[in-house]
């Protein structure tokens, strides 16, 4: 009697077992589509923000590795514009303390070609062109 129910005892523990490890497998798929479903969010959602494409194809949809490499790509080169308006804003500001002119703040004045001047890359909706 009692090897027949530490037999029974063992086909239920591994009933159990393979039970518990069905649930956290389960649990785990659910967790990892979760995840997939939020990176592939996040793609989309990048993919929305980047400048249309220029390509011959532009209704084209990316792959998740050319939303990332464009994305990286639109990032650095916004950092660039950041540090270009950056660099503007300072000559700018020299320009003004170097004046010491009232009319400055009320916009009369008039900046003489011979100023400092750089070139800045304005984004036009489809394009970036260079401004001054």
């Amino acid at each position: 009697m009692y090897v027949f129910v530490c037999f029974l005892l063992n086909i239920y523990r591994r009933n159990m077992s393979s039970e518990k490890k069905r649930q956290r497998r389960e649990s785990h798929n659910i967790v990892e589509q979760r995840r997939r479903d939020n990176i592939s969010a996040r793609i989309k959602e990048l993919s929305e923000l980047l400048p249309p494409p220029s390509s011959p194809h532009p209704q084209q949809k990316f792959n998740r590795g050319v939303v990332l490499q464009k994305s990286v790509e639109h990032i650095r080169l916004l950092q660039q514009l950041v540090l270009q308006q950056q660099e503007h804003i300072r000559e700018l500001e020299a320009l003004l303390e170097g004046t010491h002119h009232p009319t400055v703040l009320s916009g009369e004045h008039q900046p003489s070609s011979s100023s400092p001047s750089s070139s800045i890359a304005v984004y036009t909706g489809t394009t970036y062109t260079e401004a001054q």
